[in-house]
């Protein structure tokens, strides 16, 4: 096998998704088409080697990382769609790593102000340090779970009631 570099200017690329038509197998009685369709990339390419026009091409099947893609929206969707507010925390560097859309909207912060950001800073009257012996007590508990009645403050300044249930996960 031989790699050959070809200058760009003799090189052309066109690139098209194909979802091919469910076979009978993928049919069913009630919806008509099972989603079992695979998308395929396909790459064309034309070019110069050693003097004669010549062809490539390549196909990537896309489907596994279009189906999660589909699954992380829905999922995403979900997580906005909710009334309450919710946090994922990085216990390491005790900031949020993410946050949905009703916890934006209730403390008054955009979601990027959030990212840059740590509970520490919504909890009025705790430190960093305490926020982290209680999420260390909470890893370190059997059911990795917890509770808390406290307040937390706007960007306003403003502080309301807030019950918290705490899990505590590894990634």
């Amino acid at each position: 096998c031989s790699v050959i570099s070809v200058p760009r200017a003799e090189r052309s690329t066109v690139s098209t998704a194909y979802s091919p038509p469910p076979s009978d197998s993928q049919r069913t009685p009630s919806a008509g088409f099972a989603p079992a369709r695979r998308v395929v990339t396909v790459t064309l390419s034309a070019t110069m080697i050693d003097e004669a026009p010549a062809q490539i091409i390549q196909l990537q099947d896309d489907t596994d990382s279009i189906k999660a893609e589909q699954v992380l929206e829905r999922f995403r969707a979900a997580l906005d769609a909710t009334a309450d507010a919710i946090y994922l925390i990085d216990r390491a560097s005790m900031r949020f790593v993410d946050m949905n859309e009703s916890a934006c909207s209730v403390l008054g912060y955009t979601h990027e102000e959030l990212l840059g950001m740590g509970p520490h800073q919504i909890r009025p009257g705790f430190s960093r340090e305490e926020l982290i012996q209680q999420f260390d007590a909470l890893l370190a508990s059997p059911a990795r779970a917890g509770h808390i009645e406290t307040s937390h403050q706007r960007k306003d300044g403003s502080t309301f009631p807030v019950e918290i249930m705490l899990r505590g996960f590894t990634t």
